[in-house]
This record gives structure tokens, C-alpha cells and sequence, in this order.
């Protein structure tokens, strides 16, 4: 309710930051879908594919700086040194 424009345009990514009080480039941003990540890439966020909906290939297009298939793929602490 609080964004007025949908996925691609990134702002739900911009406000969800600004509510937390954090720059773009400081956020990870999961999604599963294009839209998803091209608003998460516009925003200024670090994207992250989940192949639940599309596939690696399409994901990486779309502009995902690495893809996984599920959460159990990646820890916070590889997650961390990988963006670090």
C-alpha cells in the first residue's frame, strides 16, 4: 500500500531502504522473477536470483549478480565475503 508504482520501477526497493535507513548499495535484494530483479538493479541494490520462477539464464539477463536455486545454497557469511 505505501508504493504507487509496480515492479519494474524500483520503488518499493527505494522506500523498503529509505525505511530502514539504509543506502541501496547496502541492500540484498532476493527475487524470482525479472521484474523483480531489473527494479532491484535499478534501485542501486545487490541482486539475487531464486530459480522458483525463472530460470538461471533468464535471471542473469534480467541483470541478477548470481543466482541460486534455493536459500540453502548460500550462507550469510558467504553471502558477505561474495559482496564484501
Amino acid at each position: 500500500d505505501d508504493v504507487t508504482h509496480c515492479k519494474p520501477d524500483p520503488e518499493i526497493f527505494l522506500k523498503s531502504c529509505d525505511k530502514l535507513g539504509l543506502a541501496p548499495s547496502e541492500c540484498v535484494v532476493f527475487e524470482d522473477a525479472t521484474s523483480g530483479i531489473k527494479a532491484a538493479v535499478a534501485a542501486g541494490c545487490y541482486p539475487i536470483g531464486i530459480t522458483t520462477t525463472a530460470s538461471r539464464e533468464v535471471l542473469l539477463e534480467a541483470g541478477a549478480r548470481m543466482v541460486i536455486d534455493d536459500f540453502n545454497e548460500i550462507s550469510v557469511e558467504q553471502l558477505v565475503a561474495q559482496i564484501g
